[in-house]
């Protein structure tokens, strides 16, 4: 019989992913990934604590909070592409604050362009973003202007919603999106820089988009935990939670509660 001598936890220093980062997400995918949709909205509300001291920092390292989505064209179901869209710690942006709309069709990466806001940090997909912590930073991805074109917009809620273009990505051939991700990358060291992220209020609207307004169907079906593994390079100290009213929490570190559990009608 053979001993195991190296136990499956990574507690501290870097992820060995090949991108650099650890991930913890849930996935939105019930009836064998059959649900279709035009638009969808999430808002994502970093906690105050743990975001203020990572912005504080002279060169944070990377976290990237976002909805992520998939892209097909319906009269076969072909897949085309996949993109997320969300707000980022980044050291390269002002006050390193960031938004990203971004992702791939089937030739490579894609990247938003058309966006509302300026890009002095040179990211591609990223550009400035005066995001809040500790308030609703609204995430709405839905149908653009031309056939193929997805925008994706923001509005953080100190008073009425107002609604910024991030950006326009085109996926040729696709009409219509699926397989609903929401999901919190972390690029720093597994027993560093805790934060706490609540995602909440998750709507998608299955008929048309409607300009970057908010949409009126909640989110209903199975949310199924999902982290990146070990042997993929993740951190072992991430969690997700219920949040007891309706949402969720991404948190790290922090010690597992559950595995791969599975979120119903958590929305």
């Amino acid at each position: 019989m053979s001993l195991n001598l190296n136990p499956v936890i990574r507690d501290e220093g870097f992820p060995t992913s090949s991108n650099g980062a650890s991930s913890m997400r849930v996935l939105g995918w019930p009836g064998g990934q059959s649900l279709r949709f035009r638009s969808a909205s999430v808002v994502i509300t970093p906690d105050v604590a743990g975001a203020n001291a990572l912005l504080a920092q002279p060169m944070p390292d990377l976290q990237f909070m976002a909805m992520q989505v998939s892209f097909y064209r319906s009269s076969d179901n072909a897949y085309l592409g996949g993109a997320h869209a969300g707000i980022q710690i980044n050291q390269n942006y002002p006050n390193n604050k960031a938004v990203n709309w971004g992702g791939g069709n089937l030739s490579g990466p894609v990247y938003s362009t058309n966006s509302d806001f300026a890009n002095s940090g040179g990211d591609l997909g990223s550009w400035d973003g005066a995001w809040i912590p500790g308030v609703a930073n609204v995430i709405v991805i839905t149908e653009g202007a031309a056939p193929g074109v997805w925008d994706a917009f923001i509005a953080t809620v100190t008073g009425p919603p107002v609604f910024e273009k991030i950006g326009e990505l085109n996926i040729p051939g696709s009409d219509i999106m699926g397989d609903l991700v929401l999901f919190y990358e972390s690029f720093s060291e597994c027993e560093q820089d805790p934060m706490s992220v609540r995602y909440w209020s998750l709507e998608i609207d299955i008929n048309d988009g409607n300009g970057g307004q908010p949409y009126g169907t909640a989110y209903t079906g199975e949310m199924i935990a999902n982290y990146q593994s070990y042997d993929n390079g993740g951190c072992t100290n991430t969690n997700i939670r219920e949040d007891g009213s309706g949402g969720l929490y991404m948190e790290r570190p922090q010690p597992r509660e559950n595995g791969n559990i599975i979120f119903s009608n958590l929305y």
